[in-house]
């Protein structure tokens, strides 16, 4: 499975791979597979920039939009379960998918 790395990592492996250490030998050192700073590095030659950084939020803006509302909500109860939130704030709860002991 994939893991999101940092920028700045990405950043140190490139700079050691332009130091002329070997791809296999800075993936190794950083503790990625050895072709990730040889991807990294083919990507920065053919489009002039660093890779982009993967593992981008993509949740938080719907829970911004609620603020107010969740913050209300909290403090008038304290003791409250994330349903609970939904609700009366008007966030809508996703009913596509279920789990139960036979889904498979």
């Amino acid at each position: 499975m994939r893991l999101a790395l940092s920028m700045n990592l990405r950043t140190r492996v490139l700079a050691a791979v332009e130091a002329r250490m070997s791809c296999r030998s800075a993936g190794a050192g950083f503790g990625v597979a050895p072709s990730t700073p040889l991807r990294w590095q083919v990507q920065r030659g053919t489009t002039g920039n660093m890779p982009k950084p993967q593992g981008r939020d993509t949740r938080s803006a719907r829970v911004v939009k609620y603020r107010e509302e969740i913050l209300a909500i909290w403090e008038a109860r304290q003791d409250t379960t994330l349903d609970e939130f939904r609700v009366p704030a008007g966030i809508g709860v996703d009913r596509r998918a279920k789990l139960t002991p036979l889904a498979r």
